[in-house]
């Protein structure tokens, strides 16, 4: 989708009574329209920015102004964009997530390999516990 599309969608989805939304953002995994992470983080309605973040092409995340939240995720070929994300988020200010970014049923994940997901990646102990004990409610509401 057009990154200037972004904020429109999410709002209308969000009128249809949508908990959370998610947007794709910016990798170098898969085609992403550029500017998308920016239009994305700018966003008053989408709560995660998911997938990578396109360091090669030199992807920042901005510090959260929208509760906007960054995702941890253990999807194959993602998740080795996990330390990178978690640095930016830090430097940032941003909150992570952990999140299979589920294609099929064997993508979803346990508890034990979303703590994996993150304690490989240098995640501290009280990061890993904040992230991986968060509802939608308490998503929500930062």
């Amino acid at each position: 989708m057009p990154p200037d599309q972004i904020d429109e969608l999410a709002c209308y989805v969000k009128g249809l009574d949508a908990d959370v939304v998610v947007v794709p953002g910016e990798t170098v995994f898969e085609h992403v329209a550029p500017g998308t992470n920016a239009a994305a983080q700018s966003s008053a309605y989408v709560d995660i920015l998911a997938l990578r973040l396109d360091y090669g092409r030199g992807g920042t995340f901005r510090p959260a102004r929208n509760g906007v939240f960054l995702e941890i995720t253990s999807r194959c070929g993602h998740n080795r964009m996990n330390g990178h994300a978690l640095s930016a988020a830090r430097r940032a200010v941003v909150e992570v997530v952990v999140q299979s970014d589920a294609h099929a049923p064997d993508d979803l994940m346990s508890g034990r390999v979303q703590y994996h997901s993150c304690a490989r990646n240098g995640v501290s102990e009280e990061e890993v516990q904040r992230a991986l004990s968060r509802t939608v409610e308490e998503l929500l509401s930062i």
